[in-house]
């Protein structure tokens, strides 16, 4: 920078959605970035919980008061509608449940505004393809910038086991297994809201959550699955449609393994199998989910040993670097384009929850299902 260059001042951005994740995740992974962007408005269904975020973040973000914000919602004075009419507000984040995804990007995309959206893309592949598609061809050729917010694609224990399969330092791929097993009790604060308990998208839980697991994969390994044959399941009731979802993938490198997801795992049962194991032909690594601390990578040797002699912690930074990645790409400047949230790359993770819960054991082809 030149000593008559200025820095930018703040994006301005705004937050539609006030539930918990804003809560617990925007919120802190907004402070990191307090220097490149300012929250200037939130919207919510009711003016309650639009004001309760406000609140939270008085108390979460230095210097930042109640009143510095806009709130806007359905049962306010003004809703939507009047926010985006804001010229302060440059970009947009989006937290609203799954079924209201779509239309309020187009919204935001059609108010000149950048967009930000929460996973997954959309409810299923057809109405995600169609939004790309739109996009492609109406905004993205304005300069406006799209991206779907996949915290998983961007947590440091992914990108750094990424880097261990990829350098290829223990040989070519064998094998690989993807373990997600927990267990969503009723009543869980995960699906108290109405559109939870009660989806109106397909899976349930293992879409909402699903997602995660299959951006990791989509991140982790060396080439990507070509087929799947899977059979979804429902074990408990509260969770209905789907909790449980087992599938065999087969990878265009020709490697078989398989990715299983529950959300009904036994009551009590401790994790001990690693959420990721890959097998090469001179090692393997895994990787461990430590439940409210983050995730532990192990990579060993021919000899069984650890490399290094130790395992790698990492925390939860996941929604963080997303930010970052987009208020960068926003700003401009000297920012290169990372692949981060792209849309294209994160329908993939669609396409292979909305393959699993309809492949009832049948082949499907998931790199043709892909294609936009």
């Amino acid at each position: 920078m030149t000593s008559s260059q200025q820095p930018l001042a703040p994006t301005g951005i705004a937050i539609l959605g006030a539930g918990l994740f804003p809560k617990l995740a925007y919120l802190p992974s907004l402070l990191p970035h307090s220097s490149l962007v300012s929250l200037k408005a939130i919207y919510s269904r009711s003016t309650s919980s639009a004001t309760s975020l406000a609140q939270e973040a008085s108390e979460q973000l230095p210097g930042f008061k109640v009143e510095d914000v806009g709130i806007y919602s359905d049962d306010g004075e003004e809703g939507l509608d009047a926010l985006l009419k804001r010229e302060d507000v440059e970009a947009v984040l989006i937290a609203l449940p799954i079924p209201q995804i779509p239309e309020a990007i187009l919204k935001v995309l059609e108010a000149g505004k950048h967009v930000l959206s929460e996973k997954p893309i959309a409810k299923d592949i057809e109405t995600a393809k169609a939004l790309i598609k739109t996009y492609n061809e109406k905004y993205a050729p304005k300069g406006l910038i799209w991206r779907v917010a996949e915290n998983w694609e961007m947590e440091p224990v992914f990108l750094a086991a990424k880097k261990v399969l990829a350098s290829k330092e223990q040989g070519e791929l064998r094998s690989f297994a993807w373990n997600n097993s927990s267990r969503t009790e009723e009543g869980s604060r995960w699906i108290s809201t109405s559109w939870r308990t009660v989806p109106t998208y397909q899976g349930g839980f293992i879409l909402d959550g699903g997602v995660h697991s299959a951006a990791a994969l989509r991140l982790l390994l060396p080439s990507p699955p070509s087929t799947l044959v899977a059979h979804a399941s429902l074990t408990l009731p509260h969770l209905a449609p789907t909790d449980t979802l087992t599938s065999l993938l087969t990878l265009s490198s020709g490697v078989i393994g398989t990715f299983y997801l529950t959300f009904a795992a036994p009551k009590n049962k401790p994790v001990t199998q690693p959420l990721f194991e890959a097998a090469s032909e001179k090692g393997w690594l895994e990787i461990h989910q430590v439940q409210g601390e983050g995730f532990v990578l192990k990579v060993f040797g021919e000899d069984g040993e650890l490399v290094g002699g130790k395992e790698d912690k990492f925390g939860n930074e996941g929604v963080e670097g997303e930010f970052g990645s987009f208020f960068r790409r926003v700003r401009g400047g000297e920012a290169e384009e990372d692949g981060v949230g792209r849309p294209e790359e994160v329908l993939k993770d669609l396409v292979l929850i909305e393959s699993g819960l309809k492949s009832e054991g049948r082949k499907v082809d998931l790199i043709e299902l892909a294609r936009v």
